[in-house]
Formats: C-alpha cells, sequence, structure tokens
C-alpha cells in the first residue's frame, strides 16, 4: 500500500501542476498548491470525502502554503473543528479510518466556486485509485457535505455508501444546533460527560503520529501550547451531532445492514 500511495501523490502533483497552469491562463492572480493528505498506515473501513482543501486560513498566500506543506504540513489538521471530526470518528465509529477531499488542489473559495465542477470531473479516477488502494474489502464510503454527497452519488454508485453527514467547516455551523435542539437532554448530558482532556490528547496524537511540526499549526498551536483546547458551544453541538449518527451508523454495522 505504501508504495502505491506515493505513485499516487506523484500522480495527484502532476494533475494540480496541469489543473494550475490551465487556470493561471485565465486567472494569472488565482493561487494554487497540492495539498496532500496523512497517510493512512493501514487500510480503513471508512472513508469521509469531503470536497477540496482551501486556504486562507492555514496560509495567505500561495507561497506560504507551499513553504508549509514542504515543512510536512498536511490537509484535514489545522483547526479544532476539523480535530473535533477526528476526535469523533476515533471516538464514536471507529479508529480504520480516511479522510479525503474530492480534489487536492488547494485554493481560496472564490476561485474554487468558479472552477470546481470541471476540476472535479478531471479528478475522478485519481479518485477511484486512491479508494481501491485505502479501503478495506467492508469499506463505506461517507460524504462530508451535500456538494460531496451529489458526486458521490453521481459517480461512486458502485461502491457502499452511507448517508451524507454536517460538514465541520464553519460554512455549515447554523446547522450544528438542529440535532441538540431536538434532543436537548441527552445535549446535556452529552455535554457534562464530554472529556476535555481526552480530546486535547487525540489531537496531539495525529500530531505526533504524522510528524505534524508544531509550527505549521497556525490554527490550533496557542491552545495546544496551554492544554486548552478550544471547545465552544458551538463545537459541542457540532460534536453531538457527529455522536448521534456515528452511534447510528455502529448500531446499522452491527446489524448487518
Amino acid at each position: 500500500m505504501e508504495n502505491d500511495l506515493k505513485l499516487l501523490r506523484e500522480k495527484e502533483k502532476k494533475l494540480v501542476s496541469s489543473i494550475k497552469e490551465c487556470i493561471k491562463k485565465k486567472d494569472p492572480k488565482c493561487e494554487i498548491v497540492y495539498l496532500p493528505n496523512l497517510t493512512p498506515k493501514n487500510r480503513v473501513d471508512f472513508i469521509f470525502v469531503a470536497m477540496e482543501p482551501s486556504f486562507g486560513t492555514w496560509a495567505k498566500t500561495e507561497n506560504e502554503a507551499q513553504n508549509k506543506i514542504d515543512s510536512g504540513f498536511r490537509n484535514f489538521i489545522d483547526s479544532w473543528d476539523v480535530m473535533a471530526f477526528h476526535y469523533c470518528i476515533s471516538s464514536y465509529l471507529s479508529t480504520s479510518y480516511y479522510i479525503t477531499d474530492i480534489s487536492k488542489a488547494a485554493m481560496k473559495v472564490k476561485n474554487a466556486n468558479k472552477n470546481r465542477d470541471w476540476i472535479f470531473l478531471k479528478w475522478k479516477n485519481l479518485l477511484v485509485e486512491e479508494i481501491d488502494i485505502i479501503a478495506s474489502n467492508k469499506c463505506k464510503l461517507i460524504p462530508v457535505g451535500h456538494k460531496a454527497n451529489d458526486y458521490i452519488s453521481e459517480h461512486f454508485s458502485n461502491y457502499s455508501v452511507l448517508d451524507r453527514i454536517l460538514h465541520y467547516s464553519c460554512s455549515a455551523a447554523k446547522h450544528r444546533k438542529n440535532i441538540p435542539e431536538a434532543h436537548p437532554k441527552y445535549y446535556c448530558e452529552y455535554k457534562n460527560r464530554l472529556d476535555q482532556a481526552s480530546f486535547l490528547q487525540n489531537v496531539k496524537n495525529i500530531i505526533r503520529e504524522h510528524g505534524i511540526p508544531g509550527s505549521t499549526l497556525k490554527g490550533i498551536k496557542k491552545g495546544l501550547e496551554r492544554n486548552e483546547p478550544r471547545i465552544t458551544e458551538s463545537r459541542k453541538q457540532l460534536m453531538f451531532s457527529y455522536y448521534n449518527v456515528f452511534n447510528h451508523y455502529r448500531i446499522k454495522e452491527k446489524e448487518g445492514n
């Protein structure tokens, strides 16, 4: 698997270079970088599929982004929201998981919105290759957000796909309160037993296991230094939503559905 992933990463990098060359001809100011994912050590039972990486928070410019990537920065690590996502998956669903995007061409949201459709089509074959390398025999795909769900439903109907889940990003934050408001008693109980120390340790484990330099983690660096995870009320709502849906998935798995 390791060699197959190395070859895949080279193909991904070449595709991003091709996409970048094409876009730069029309929009020279558009900034694009190839942002690799964290590398799984083994095949996994669950693969979460989101849209595409972006920058503007973890890096302000293409050069800054590339420098961070060259230093070891990877996708799906630099915010408390995504770390809450990791924690909920490993705590409430399975430790055998992988998170990816359809496209690995990181750009600012306004540019991604203009180019997403044709970029996604170009990425289909490499996404299939990525899933086939990483997926176990019983692997399930889980779309993250409605746009990823539409894409997976259209192009991956021959795979085992579970219902889409709420995206962890701030852009979907207004929906986080829906499940807690529907189950206020259970939400209160969940908050009371939420273990912040366990959450923080999970974050540190991810960083250590993947060799991510702390200096590249602009979004969570201060909280890590102070041992203070930022589990805001909004993030508690998000985590409770994942707690509910992942428990549902686990029940279905046990029932063989």
